[in-house]
């Protein structure tokens, strides 16, 4: 039988190694003038908010905006991407993960 008892687990990391926080803060800073990434929703123009379900690809404003901070995202330019060491810190901190927590 199927338990539906939820089975997460919880790992610490170094944040100060990992800073995905400051990256991201950096990168809505500089391309739409939001201070802080728990105000980003306030930064999408009402006019640019869905209004129905996303399918498939997330292809709007707000994520048009994510995508930015890495060139290697596709995104429709709505801001110029740039590298931040977002992708570069992903796959550091994905090789860690596999060593220290995967085993």
């Amino acid at each position: 039988m199927y338990s539906t008892e939820p089975k997460l687990q919880y790992f610490a990391y170094d944040v100060g190694r990992f800073d995905f926080r400051s990256i991201y803060a950096a990168h809505l800073a500089e391309a739409i003038g939001c201070p802080a990434p728990e105000e980003f929703h306030k930064y999408i123009p009402a006019d640019r908010m869905p209004t129905h379900p996303v399918e498939g690809t997330a292809h709007t404003y707000g994520h048009d905006i994510l995508y930015a901070i890495d060139p290697q995202f596709r995104q429709a330019g709505i801001v110029p991407a740039k590298d931040r060491g977002f992708l570069t810190m992903y796959r550091e901190f994905m090789r860690w993960f596999e060593k220290e927590i995967v085993g």
